[in-house]
């Protein structure tokens, strides 16, 4: 669906390994992602291409349908499928340190089964952070939602299918929720430690839970640990993740450096958000004094607390201070911040463009009357789509969204978008789902 050029393409392997230069991502050929809502599919930034569902589908037939088999193909020919929008941006933006596709470059891929799996089984969380949402945590959705619990459509039927993938992975990834209180873990984690001993294993937590059996399973198996960790301010902590204490985190991040073997991996997840940025450097030189490595996550929505969206000024003010507090690469811990930092920055510069385009379209038609506007995105409209129901589609929803007080807010969203985008929008949804898309980006 998205054809990348030969020459970005070309660019982008550059950075890569050479084994893995034979398809843009690995993903689709090493992993399989399983989903709270039973949807499978590649990789968790890629929701929308869903290759199968459990229970209706064993993760065996899964793994050898035709869906994931042209998938690969597509992949093999620079082609990304719908729902690959996040590295598509990044090979655009030339910001290959942020391509998430390069996360799976390390796997060497087997056919007969995936060499890693990822669970997100189930949205079983005591914490309630701000940025996240009720699909994500049981806590929101019963506390701040009121909404009933969410089922897990997985069950010990579901660990007996993929026993014989346990007994042969390389890497399971285990996030949430919170992934120390799913008891279905604890069931693959007993399993794949007994029969597949040199498995390794990756946790992200937030890092409040921690009991006997977790001890164990961090001193005698194979166990990464990503810790959440995002401002080295108290106030701010207990603010950003509610129900956390950030003294208590800290104990218990030590506690896991005490017990684990001295080759695993230990992983600070930071998330960047407007409450915190002033404060990366600070968690930065965190990670380098715990000897660990830094992710940095990026807020799409809630708008309230994203980056992404503000002034272009108050962007280049976040970049300014990143590039005053580069750290140095002297060994390979170090240059793996480095780099992750480099791309933080990257990407907020990107996001500057963007601003500033937004804000130059804005500012000319400023002393436009709504309906010039209006006038001027049907031009638009009509000079690139010969479909008389795109207009159709086009002046209903207008008719709709006038009735509004925020109807200046609509039609100036409506203008910066793409006329090619906006055509394609039009074809592809309803205007209920269009107005509430619209509605994501008025606060």
């Amino acid at each position: 669906m998205y054809k990348i050029e030969k020459q970005k393409v070309k660019e982008y392997n550059h950075t890569r390994n050479r084994r893995v230069r034979y398809t843009l991502c690995q993903a689709p050929f090493t992993n399989l992602y399983f989903s709270r809502t039973g949807d499978v599919v590649s990789c968790c930034f890629n929701r929308d291409f869903v290759l199968g569902k459990y229970p209706d589908q064993t993760p065996n037939q899964i793994w050898n349908e035709v869906k994931i088999k042209q998938f690969r193909k597509k992949l093999k020919n620079n082609s990304l499928e719908k729902g690959c929008e996040v590295c598509l941006r990044e090979l655009k933006n030339e910001n290959f340190n942020g391509v998430i596709a390069k996360h799976f470059d390390f796997l060497r891929r087997k056919r007969k089964y995936p060499v890693m799996m990822e669970f997100e089984l189930d949205n079983t969380c005591n914490l309630e952070c701000i940025m996240c949402q009720a699909d994500l945590s049981s806590s929101i959705r019963k506390h701040r939602d009121k909404k009933p619990k969410i089922e897990t459509p997985y069950d010990e039927q579901f660990v007996d299918y993929i026993k014989p993938w346990l007994r042969k992975a390389e890497l399971l990834r285990f996030s949430g929720g919170e992934p120390f209180l799913i008891d279905l873990y604890y069931k693959i984690w007993d399993y794949t430690l007994e029969h597949n001993p040199n498995c390794k294993f990756y946790v992200q937590t937030n890092g409040t839970i921690i009991n006997s059996k977790i001890e164990k399973y961090i001193a005698t198996g194979k166990f990464d640990l990503g810790i959440s960790i995002d401002t080295l301010n108290n106030e701010k902590f207990a603010r950003i993740r509610k129900n956390a204490k950030l003294p208590e985190v800290l104990s218990n991040l030590n506690r896991f450096i005490e017990l684990r073997n001295s080759d695993r991996g230990l992983v600070i997840s930071c998330t960047v958000l407007r409450e915190n940025w002033k404060d990366i450097p600070d968690v930065m030189n965190f990670a380098i004094e715990k000897r660990a490595q830094i992710v940095f996550n990026t807020v799409w929505t809630p708008l309230k607390y994203a980056l992404h969206n503000l002034k272009s000024k108050e962007l280049e003010q976040i970049a300014e201070l990143y590039k005053n507090n580069r750290i140095d690469a002297v060994d390979n811990l170090s240059e793996h911040n480095s780099k992750m930092f480099e791309a933080l920055i990257k990407q907020i510069e990107a996001w500057i463009a963007v601003a500033k385009h937004k804000e130059n379209a804005l500012y000319s038609i400023k002393d436009k009357d709504n309906e010039s506007i209006i006038n001027g995105i049907r031009e638009k409209l009509i000079d690139i789509s010969t479909q008389d129901f795109i207009i159709d589609k086009f002046e209903k929803l207008i008719s709709s969204l006038s009735k509004s007080t925020d109807f200046r807010k609509y039609i100036e969203l409506i203008y910066l978008i793409e006329s090619k985008d906006a055509i394609k929008f039009l074809e592809t949804h309803g205007e209920t789902e269009i107005i509430e898309k619209l509605n994501e980006q008025i606060y």
